[in-house]
């Protein structure tokens, strides 16, 4: 009976401790990158605006050599206001000026 007590106890606090995938990364190197890259999604599920989150998966991306989903958090970042000037400058450096204009009408 002890022993259920403890291993339930040890189980609520993994269940309810924070979760930190940049530990994962550490620990596993580059094979770790996917899991990281879907723990730092699902925290921003959880929560919009875990800017700590988009900043992570930011540097993952930029590692990883994935610049158009790294541009993609970085024109998040800058849209929350909390882009550091390098996520700004890597933004503005690749952002489309002015309006896409539409080539054909859409078919209906």
């Amino acid at each position: 009976m002890a022993a259920f007590e403890v291993a339930s106890q040890l189980e609520a606090r993994e269940r309810d401790a924070p979760r930190d995938p940049g530990r994962a990364v550490s620990d596993g190197g580059w094979d770790a990158l996917p899991k990281a890259v879907r723990e730092h999604q699902t925290l921003i599920k959880a929560n919009p605006f875990k800017i700590e989150s988009y900043k992570a998966l930011r540097k993952i991306y930029m590692d990883l050599r994935q610049y158009d989903k790294a541009w993609c958090v970085c024109a998040t970042l800058s849209f929350l206001k909390k882009a550091d000037p390098e996520e700004q400058q890597f933004y503005e450096q690749y952002r489309q000026k002015g309006f896409v204009r539409a080539k054909q009408r859409p078919h209906r």
